[in-house]
């Protein structure tokens, strides 16, 4: 839009400090009742995907002049291969010590938000300032 006013840069980076924030914890709260090894492959995928794009896409564009698009299409073509992989690997049970756990509602949970939203609060401060530093 053609602003110059400074104040977008920490706005936008409060901002994705806080989307993260309320992923990440999100996230690592649905998987869990699927076990400790499928919160261990997620908690190494993330770590694992953002190195091959940010440091292996980053290096071959700069070091073997690489179009960005190469970087993009080869996410965009892994997507299939993880939904095949995800849809055959993933485990369909969700009992864990014998007890069955159901999903919530996004809107049950939104309407429940005193009763997480307090707890995320640290995550999220901390995911802003990380963004700062």
């Amino acid at each position: 839009f053609g602003s110059h006013w400074i104040g977008w840069v920490p706005l936008c980076y409060g901002m994705i400090g806080l989307a993260l924030g309320v992923f990440e914890c999100t996230y690592l709260s649905v998987i869990s009742p699927l076990g400790p090894a499928t919160k261990s492959w997620a908690i190494m995928g993330f770590p694992a995907a953002f190195a091959v794009v940010n440091i292996i896409g980053q290096s071959l564009m700069a070091l073997c002049d690489m179009p960005v698009k190469a970087v993009f299409w080869y996410i965009v073509l892994c997507q299939p291969l993880a939904i095949v992989l995800f849809r055959h690997l993933a485990p369909h049970d969700t009992k864990v010590d014998g007890k069955s756990y159901a999903q919530s509602s996004m809107a049950g949970s939104l309407r429940d938000w005193r009763s997480w939203l307090v707890k995320m609060i640290p995550f999220l401060l901390v995911n802003v300032m990380s963004h700062f530093v």
